[in-house]
């Protein structure tokens, strides 16, 4: 194995730690880190509650994506119903929430399929996808759009 390779899996250690910034969605912090190879360096990091992800499936073909405007990509972009979890929330309570909330549905089950990192380099957020079936209208009305195969 290379010097360089072998650098690259070495973990790095925070030496020290300031909050730059906060609000109740999120924190950025500044770190002093030392790295693999004996320097030092800063390292901004955005500290936020974890996310929920739920694609509601109406059948096998036809997904139910809301539309919303995202003010980081300028534009109004459809996307799965995703949000923020609350401080001491359970994560399957979150994604049934979001699901109600921004596509107007309930689900019989919702399904764990697994978990990432959704900015590995800038933010400490972990987000959860779960899988949302047996849809039923949530308040009398859907809010997305459903659609099929082959797109909108």
């Amino acid at each position: 194995m290379s010097d360089a390779t072998r650098l690259a899996r070495v973990p790095w250690c925070r030496v020290a730690s300031r909050s730059i910034y906060a609000n109740p969605w999120m924190r950025v912090r500044e770190d002093n880190v030392l790295l693999p190879d004996g320097r030092t360096t800063i390292y901004g990091v955005v500290e936020c509650a974890g996310a929920v992800g739920v694609p509601p499936f109406l059948d096998v073909d036809t997904v139910v994506l809301v539309g919303q405007y995202r003010y980081i990509a300028g534009a109004f972009l459809r996307e799965m119903p995703t949000g923020g979890m609350h401080p001491g929330e359970i994560p399957e309570a979150a994604a049934r929430r979001e699901l109600g909330e921004e596509a107007g549905d309930e689900a019989e089950r919702v399904v764990r399929l697994g978990a990432f990192d959704t900015s590995k380099s800038l933010l400490d957020e972990k987000a959860i996808l779960y899988l949302a079936e047996g849809l039923r209208l949530w308040q009398g009305r859907r809010r997305g759009k459903p659609l099929g195969r082959g797109g909108p």
